[in-house]
């Protein structure tokens, strides 16, 4: 088996809450605690769950846009939370992101010319004079004209500008790119046009992507392997055909449950989970989804499940299976 491009092991982050005139801490939000997974070369591993289980701040903590608590991150034989600012920024130019919103992700004083080519300025990959002729390439691999470098982002339309994003990220030539809902924003027929343009570019510039989203129609189209993430923790880690083809853990049964199905008259059961998410501030103690769980046993609400291998690559952390299986 070959070495992964990218390892997590133990990331964690926590946000303080203050309150009162004097700011004194009186708890924290677990965002994300103990998430651990690692992504194969030119491989897609999805990262999905309800809003608020923490896939988009793991995602971001793991480029150190967000600063983690604890964990490590490897890639390119270093631990990237151990780089000082000058190792940090050389690593930059191998891991990109395509933040969700197309609109407010690009600087509306800068030409498209300027929000691509500067990058390619400041890694030393072209001189001043060269970038415009990159810009231009770079723009009709992902589908827009080349006379557009000298426009400004409120000319285009959001399908538009999430191919600028993704211009932006590509122009480096990166290990990998995080894809932060990348599509969720963007009509259906748009939709299915950027995620065709993500697989292709991700045979030639040999790309790996870290795809966080909650369109499960989207993760059985693009993904290779999946990582479900429930109130800050990962509940369920597997190669995308076996998590499809039996979800082991409740909650992945749930969300499964709710896709649309693809075929009009095939009826699927529903699965409908009682109660609201608890809240990150104060977790519930031992398994963080009995309080929702239809299968919720006493064991359940003592004592934190461990994951446990249920089929080759596919683990589960729930109190239903045992490592025997």
């Amino acid at each position: 088996m070959s070495e992964p491009l990218l390892r997590v092991e133990g990331l964690q982050k926590h946000f303080p809450v203050r309150r009162g005139f004097l700011r004194r801490q009186v708890g924290v939000v677990r965002a994300v605690d103990n998430v651990s997974f690692s992504l194969g070369k030119q491989k897609t591993l999805a990262v999905v769950g309800e809003s608020g289980c923490g896939k988009t701040t793991a995602a971001r903590a793991l480029l150190r846009l967000i600063e983690p608590d604890a964990g490590q991150v490897w890639f390119r034989g270093k631990d990237l939370l151990q780089l000082d600012t000058n190792g940090l920024q050389a690593m930059r130019r191998y891991m990109q992101i395509i933040f969700q919103d197309p609109f407010s992700s690009l600087n509306p004083r800068h030409t498209i010319g300027q929000i691509i080519g500067r990058p390619l300025v400041l890694h030393g990959l072209c001189s001043s004079n060269e970038a415009d002729d990159r810009v231009r390439a770079i723009l009709e691999k992902v589908g827009l004209q080349p006379r557009y470098i000298s426009r400004y982002p409120h000319e285009f339309s959001g399908g538009q500008r999430q191919r600028i994003g993704i211009a932006r990220a590509i122009a480096l030539k990166p290990d990998f790119v995080v894809c932060d809902e990348a599509v969720s924003a963007l009509d259906v027929s748009v939709r299915a046009q950027v995620l065709n343009l993500l697989m292709d570019l991700q045979g030639e510039f040999e790309l790996s992507y870290v795809f966080v989203t909650h369109d499960l129609s989207v993760v059985e189209h693009i993904a290779d392997d999946v990582v479900v993430m429930y109130l800050g923790q990962v509940v369920e880690k597997a190669p995308r055909p076996s998590l499809f083809q039996r979800a082991w853990h409740p909650y992945t049964e749930a969300l499964l449950s709710a896709a649309p199905s693809p075929h009009p008259g095939l009826r699927k059961k529903r699965i409908l989970l009682t109660g609201d998410v608890p809240s990150p501030l104060n977790p519930p103690r031992g398994c963080r989804f009995h309080t929702r769980c239809p299968m919720a046993m006493e064991h359940c609400r003592r004592e934190e499940p461990r994951p446990v291998t249920v089929a080759p690559g596919h683990t589960v952390a729930c109190h239903l299976y045992k490592d025997s299986l």
